[in-house]
């Protein structure tokens, strides 16, 4: 049989079917793409995986399916003995004495042929193989293509639902009516599954790590300056196809791409991936393996579509070159000078799909947040809240992703309670602060935490304050102040969501002028 192959220099492994094959496994490299090896009809079919680095190995079964001519032989043999020996004469006249010796002479072969070729219809194969055999195209692995200015991004969660109908056994006869989807046989699992979290997705992470995709050397950091995005996975259908000895997974997914401020997507696609698995023995290593595989190689089709890479890759048209910003110039005149006046100057910023809160810094209504609490996705305007519970609109200036900060302008007209930050790069570690912002519930409104500042951390050629005040993730883009109200920081993170409990992080306040372009005019 002539094997043809769609990739060149592939291997060829030829597995007979334990069953009805008596030779053994052959293996041989095509360096071209085409190969030949004699497949001997006295196996019913035989297995022939191909394997190439860089690709999926891909197994196929060839078939014993077309109709054996020689077996006619097998009819006519023994047709023709016994023909002559039922006809021929038996007459012992002179004349015919030769062929009577002749007669007795090939008898008994006739008999001893015929015999055996009867014989021989019930045990040979009445199937032959194809002279030539096409493999399919092999799947190359899928590399996910990451560039230094794509976003940071890591799986939340993976969920199966599966309803009714939607898990199928599908079985084919051969490599070619699957290709072709001739089922022979098709079977719906009358069940629905319903999982809510599933193990995937540390095995997806874990994938994702290998790309750069999460930063292991940062971590949480990284979560903390990159603008990391999250994919939330549902897994909706499953196609369990069996081919000979070979099993093929399908698994069709939902893929959604959000923004880090929340529920707030970006982007979602229907992705199948697939796995296959020779000699399939039900188990739920064997099970999990397979669904992981498959949907590791949707998650990197996903990921390497020119949507998403867009949508990584991307910055905001708000987020302009610092060299064509214009200095802010804000006073300190008439600054906030105890607690109680401090919470008034934190408010809290609503953002589709989430919220966060917001630091104003000047008398006027100017406001800083953290950039990950309004992202890309968010409009030119938000709405804000303020201590006293009115709900005002606030227009976006500028932001800076590299620093996590953002600007806002509250449009009402008034003399808001203001902020003067320290200017002072010191960080001294002990000292009590105080935590402002909106916790989790909206409902909450400001909440005042006291702690101390418990250390300083080194992020590259910057320096984070971390305290042991407690902090929630709606206090993201609040206030960190000390004992006077005066403002130590900008509240961006806490390390509840890694597993890690009574740490917190905040953005020193003397970056605000670097990163935002601001000035801060202190009077004695």
């Amino acid at each position: 049989m002539t094997i043809l192959t769609q990739q060149d220099s592939t291997q060829i492994t030829v597995i007979p079917n334990s069953n009805h094959g008596h030779d053994g496994i052959h293996t041989f490299t095509i360096p071209g793409r085409m190969g030949h090896i004699r497949l001997k009809n006295s196996s019913r079919y035989y297995e022939i995986r191909q394997d190439k680095p860089g690709y999926y190995s891909n197994t196929s079964t060839a078939a014993a399916s077309n109709f054996n001519g020689w077996k006619l032989a097998d009819i006519g043999i023994p047709l023709t003995c016994d023909f002559i020996l039922l006809t021929y004469p038996g007459d012992n006249n002179n004349s015919q004495s030769n062929a009577n010796s002749t007669y007795s002479s090939i008898a008994p072969f006739l008999v001893v042929y015929g015999s055996l070729g009867w014989f021989d219809i019930f045990f040979g194969s009445w199937s032959r193989f194809n002279s030539s055999y096409t493999l399919p195209a092999m799947d190359k692995i899928p590399v996910l293509k990451k560039s230094d200015s794509t976003k940071k991004v890591y799986v939340k969660d993976v969920s199966i639902n599966i309803p009714k109908d939607s898990m199928v056994e599908c079985y084919y006869w051969s490599q070619e009516t699957y290709q072709k989807n001739q089922v022979l046989r098709k079977n719906n699992i009358e069940e629905s599954f319903h999982i809510k979290h599933t193990v995937f997705r540390d095995s997806l992470n874990d994938y994702l790590e290998k790309y750069n995709y999460i930063d292991t050397t940062k971590g949480f950091f990284s979560f903390a300056y990159k603008n990391t995005c999250y994919l939330r996975c549902n897994v909706d259908g499953i196609t369990i196809s069996t081919i000979g000895n070979n099993t093929v997974f399908k698994v069709r997914s939902d893929w959604k791409l959000f923004g880090v401020t929340g529920e707030n997507e970006i982007y979602k696609a229907t992705v199948t991936g697939s796995s296959s698995i020779e000699n399939f023995y039900v188990s739920e290593f064997t099970v999990r393996n397979l669904i992981t595989i498959a949907l590791t190689q949707s998650l990197t089709n996903f990921l390497n579509s020119d949507t998403v890479s867009r949508c990584l890759s991307s910055r905001s048209d708000k987020l302009k070159a610092l060299n064509d910003w214009n200095v802010l110039s804000f006073s300190d005149s008439g600054k906030v000078t105890s607690l109680q006046e401090a919470v008034k100057a934190v408010v809290t910023v609503k953002v589709p799909g989430g919220h966060g809160s917001g630091c104003i810094i000047s008398s006027d209504g100017y406001l800083v947040t953290n950039y990950h609490v309004i992202s890309d996705d968010t409009n030119d305007e938000v709405k804000v809240i303020t201590s006293d519970g009115d709900s005002l609109k606030a227009k976006y200036v500028r932001s800076n992703s590299s620093y996590d900060l953002a600007l806002f302008k509250l449009e009402k007209p008034g003399h808001y309670k203001f902020f003067s930050p320290n200017l002072s790069p010191e960080i001294n570690v002990g000292t009590e602060v105080y935590a402002i912002g909106t916790p989790t519930d909206i409902e909450l409104g400001q909440t005042l935490t006291r702690g101390i500042i418990s250390s300083k951390r080194k992020v590259g050629d910057r320096t984070l304050i971390q305290t042991d005040v407690s902090i929630n993730p709606g206090n993201s883009g609040g206030g960190l102040v000390n004992s006077k109200g005066e403002l130590q920081g900008i509240v961006n993170a806490s390390l509840i969501r890694f597993g890690v409990q009574g740490i917190g992080f905040a953005i020193p306040a003397h970056y605000i002028e670097d990163a935002l372009k601001v000035k801060f005019i202190q009077n004695p």
